[in-house]
């Protein structure tokens, strides 16, 4: 099983978080809108394409803090409550960190399993659906599809 690490610039935050390889998508989007203007032609607004990371994470409520094989490593791994802590983030309650280059406290490190380092962005919604037979505890286990917009 492969995994991701998300960080924050300041360094308070720095989890591991398993991703199900099978839920990777890369995507680039162009961020285009088209309309039609008040005489009948298309109006065209162009713009940069952009590269969207999407993740199937697979998270414990609570983080499992030891394991039946002592050769696994289990720690720094992320909760459900830290990925929607890390959701919850805002540039504006969050103070930037200190620079150059500045960085707003919403923008994440990304290290992506393939050993490269990015600044994302969270965007959309969290959905965690529940795959075990527990809500609690270390036993209820959940997949979040996650996107994260990548800023560079």
């Amino acid at each position: 099983m492969k995994y991701i690490r998300l960080a924050t610039c300041d360094g308070s935050f720095d989890k591991k978080f398993r991703v199900f390889v099978g839920g990777y998508s890369p995507i680039r989007e162009r961020m285009n809108t088209q309309q039609r203007s008040w005489t009948g032609k298309l109006d065209n607004q162009g713009a940069r394409a952009v590269e969207i990371r999407q993740y199937m994470l697979i998270v414990f409520e609570t983080e499992i803090t030891d394991c039946l094989d002592s050769d696994s490593d289990t720690e720094g791994y992320g909760t459900l409550e830290d990925l929607i802590t890390l959701y919850n983030r805002n540039s504006v309650e969050t103070d930037a960190c200190t620079g150059p280059p500045y960085i707003p406290g919403n923008v994440l490190t990304l290290y992506d399993f393939d050993g490269e380092q990015y600044s994302v962005l969270l965007i959309g919604t969290v959905t965690p659906t529940n795959i075990s037979h527990q809500l609690e505890g270390v036993s209820a286990v959940y997949y979040v599809p996650v996107e994260m917009l990548l800023t560079e």
